[in-house]
C-alpha cells in the first residue's frame, strides 16, 4: 500500500456504534481450538451478528497477520480470495511482511447471490426475512445446486508456486468449498505448503467433514456483516478503499 493511505496502520481497540453492548468484544480462540476445530467459545455462540466498521475490518486483519508472521515454515506470499478476502489479504500480508496476490475464485452460485442481495438492499428485505422456514429451504436447495465453483484464468493470477510456502486469507470460512478447491490446485501447481487464515470459521457448515478443512488460523467463529456486505452501512466506504488501492469488486 501506498506511504500516507490512512489504510496502512492498524487500530487498536476501535469500537463503533455498530458493535456496543453484548457484541462489544472481539473473541480470539486459543491454539488448542484451532487443533481440534470442534469448540465454539460460549460468547461467540450467544451474541449477535454485528454490522463491522472499515476500522474493525482492518483491525482484525492486522490481528491476522501478526498470526501469519508466526507460522513455521514462514509463507513466502499470500493468497486473497476476492471479493470478501480482499481487505484482510492485502492488510494482513504487509502486516505479516509478505507479497500478496488477490485471485478471483468463488462458488458459481455467488454471482446469483450478490445480485439477490443487490435487490433485497434496494426492497429493504432486512436480514430477518430469511429467518422464515420457506426462504430458509429455498436458500439450502440455492446452495447445494451452485457449490461448484469457478475461477477466471487460473494460472494468470497464481504465478510460479513451485516450491513455495504458500498462506490463502479469506474473510470466512463457511463450507469451506472455495478454500479447498484454491489449496488443491496450489498444491497440484507443486506449492511447498499451503495454510489457510481467516477471519471467521463458521458453525453453519462443517468444513472438516465436508472438504477436510480446519483454518490454520482463525479469531472467532461467528460469521458477521463485513463492511464489503452490500447490507453493511460501510459498504460505500469499502468500496472507496477498493478503488485508494487500485482494486475493484468481482460481479
Amino acid at each position: 500500500m501506498p506511504t500516507g493511505d490512512p489504510w496502512t496502520f492498524c487500530p487498536r481497540q476501535i469500537r463503533g456504534p455498530e458493535r456496543r453492548g453484548a457484541s462489544e468484544t472481539v473473541s480470539e480462540l486459543n491454539p488448542e481450538d484451532t487443533a481440534n476445530g470442534s469448540r465454539q467459545s460460549l460468547e461467540d455462540r450467544r451474541r449477535p451478528k454485528v454490522y463491522l466498521t472499515i476500522e474493525e475490518a482492518v483491525d482484525l486483519s492486522c490481528n491476522l497477520g501478526k498470526r501469519i508472521r508466526n507460522l513455521t515454515p514462514r509463507p513466502d506470499f499470500a493468497i486473497g480470495l476476492a471479493n470478501g478476502g480482499t481487505l484482510p489479504a492485502l492488510v494482513a500480508a504487509e502486516e505479516a511482511g509478505i507479497a500478496c496476490e488477490i485471485i478471483k475464485v468463488r462458488r458459481k452460485g455467488s454471482r446469483l447471490k450478490q445480485r439477490f442481495d443487490y435487490l433485497r438492499v434496494i426492497l429493504k428485505l432486512f436480514p430477518k426475512a430469511m429467518q422464515f422456514k420457506p426462504l430458509r429451504m429455498l436458500k439450502a436447495q440455492f446452495d447445494n445446486w451452485f457449490s461448484e465453483v469457478e475461477c477466471t484464468d487460473w494460472a494468470a493470477q497464481t504465478g510460479d508456486v513451485f516450491g513455495q510456502n504458500v498462506v490463502i486469507i479469506d474473510d470466512c470460512v463457511d463450507s469451506g468449498s472455495t478454500a479447498a478447491f484454491v489449496r488443491e490446485r496450489l498444491l497440484a501447481d507443486g506449492a511447498a505448503s499451503v495454510r489457510v487464515a481467516v477471519i471467521s470459521w463458521g458453525t453453519k457448515h462443517d468444513s472438516r467433514e465436508l472438504h477436510s478443512l480446519v483454518p490454520d488460523i482463525y479469531l472467532n467463529r461467528t460469521i458477521d456483516y463485513y463492511p464489503w456486505s452490500l447490507e453493511n452501512p460501510g459498504f460505500k466506504k469499502f468500496s472507496m478503499w477498493l478503488e485508494s488501492q487500485g482494486q475493484e469488486l468481482w460481479k
